[in-house]
């Protein structure tokens, strides 16, 4: 029997504030550019940069054609709109954001990231097909132009009777721990665990304070083994590493118990939602199999605040920036 034909489906996108009790923030993320850029590269792929979503649509759907790909692409571009003037055209799919390959990520992800980047770095290619099934059963989009298979997820045990296409609009919106030095850092590579230390205190001979480290850690997929090995929670504000599995990939990346998430990539997290976080930590990991993770212990949290309000702490030795 054929599937009955779905219409796409509508939701509208608030701002963190409005959508989680939580309360997201993006006030560090990068400042928006004055006007947008616009580069290109071979063929149809183009790299498009925009200060921010707010206003953008995009849609997502499930081609019949291969149930475990999703295809993320762009409508209802507004004359003299900053998309516009970037040089963003309907039917434009989405492969990368800042970086992140979102052909392996869902709806919801894909809209967390546009919420969560600033300012974006969108990778398309421009397919008007796409538009289509904002009119037509995807059945009948899929007929007269396949979508080439992508795989994703792993999952194969999808059901055909639940595709679904989704369209959005953004809105505004134990281990030794090594001792380092003022402005050093010491890399720990060994058989069972790869991170680095850095002392995050400015270095001038006239701050007189004990180091404070911060420890970045590479979490990576393993084949040998299930999951990452880690439960994450969010209390009093913190995004907290819970308990960690011995020889899992979280313990030989040097995570611990008790750990606090300051930084996934170059994105400092000390604001952002519960939610975001999962999500970006997920989008990395797929994009690459890896994802950088930069942490405090929790014990050193208050001295940490305090040296921030002091202006003593400084994050680019890192190349990082709050």
């Amino acid at each position: 029997m054929a599937n009955r034909p779905i219409p796409p489906k509508q939701s509208s996108i608030q701002t963190d504030d409005e959508e989680d009790d939580e309360g997201g923030d993006t006030s560090n993320s990068a400042p928006p550019s004055s006007r947008p850029k616009l580069s290109e590269e071979q063929g149809e792929t183009r790299v498009i940069t925009i200060p921010e979503a707010i206003g953008l649509d995009f849609n997502s759907f499930i081609p019949q054609s291969d149930i475990t790909s999703q295809v993320h692409f762009v409508s209802d571009i507004q004359p003299d709109s900053q998309a516009s003037l970037a040089g963003l055209k309907d039917g434009d799919r989405i492969l990368q954001i800042n970086g992140i390959n979102v052909t392996n990520l869902e709806h919801e992800d894909v809209r967390k990231l546009m919420q969560l980047m600033a300012p974006i770095v969108l990778k398309v290619e421009n397919d008007p097909k796409y538009l289509f099934v904002l009119q037509q059963p995807i059945v009948d989009i899929e007929e007269k132009s396949p979508e080439p298979p992508i795989t994703v997820n792993g999952d194969t045990n999808s059901d055909t009777n639940n595709r679904q296409s989704n369209r959005t609009e953004l809105q505004e919106q134990p281990s030794l721990d090594p001792t380092v030095s003022s402005g050093s850092k010491l890399t720990t590579s060994t058989k069972s665990h790869r991170y680095e230390t850095f002392n995050i205190i400015q270095s001038d001979e006239s701050i007189k304070e004990e180091p404070l480290k911060a420890k970045l850690c590479r979490l990576r997929q393993s084949k040998k083994y299930d999951g990452y090995g880690l439960v994450l929670k969010y209390q009093q504000d913190l995004h907290v590493i819970g308990e960690v599995e011995e020889a899992s990939p979280s313990y030989r990346a040097g995570l611990r118990e008790n750990d606090i998430i300051i930084f996934i990539g170059k994105k400092n997290v000390e604001k952002a939602t519960h939610d975001d976080v999962k999500v970006m930590i997920r989008a990395m990991i797929l994009a690459s199999n890896q994802v950088e993770i930069t942490v405090l212990s929790k014990l050193d949290i208050p001295r940490y605040k305090t040296l921030q309000e002091k202006g003593l702490i400084d994050w680019s030795i890192m190349g990082l920036e709050k």
